[in-house]
């Protein structure tokens, strides 16, 4: 149970209570923030701290390492996730659409996943899943017809 006092300055405090302040900040944001805030009061444990946030007391743990080796404005932001780069692009979402006008080969009615990305595959030379086609018409807002 140990007691963390961190030492904001007058800034890093006004930081946190205009981020405790606006309700479209992300929740774990504001659990951070709220964390650090109190450890600045003093005297509370990680536990008082995990049960006032709504965070684990590892989380709680963690955030104040962070806090120790990045500084105030890492551990208020948080990680930095990168982006995962797009299986299809913009040129490819375009004829997986146009590929959709066109009647379904095999004498089917409609088109399914498969098939389609099966001719998808065919036209465009790019391995793509039945999912990652689904995903772009749900985008899209297309129904297969």
């Amino acid at each position: 149970m140990a007691v963390n006092c961190t030492f904001l300055s007058k800034d890093e405090i006004l930081q946190i209570l205009k981020i405790l302040a606006e309700e479209n900040r992300s929740s774990q944001k504001r659990k951070r923030a709220y964390a650090i805030f109190l450890s600045n009061q003093g005297n509370k444990t990680n536990q008082e701290i995990a049960e006032s946030t709504g965070l684990s007391v590892r989380g709680i743990e963690e955030i104040f390492k962070r806090l120790n080796q990045e500084g105030f404005a890492s551990t208020v932001r948080g990680k930095i996730h990168p982006r995962k780069e797009l299986v299809i692009n913009q040129q490819d979402e375009t004829k997986l659409v146009a590929l959709i006008q066109l009647r379904p080969g095999d004498g089917n009615k409609k088109w399914t996943l498969r098939a389609l990305k099966e001719e998808f595959v065919t036209t465009a030379g790019r391995k793509v899943s039945h999912e990652t086609i689904r995903r772009v018409l749900k985008r899209k807002l297309l129904a297969l017809r």
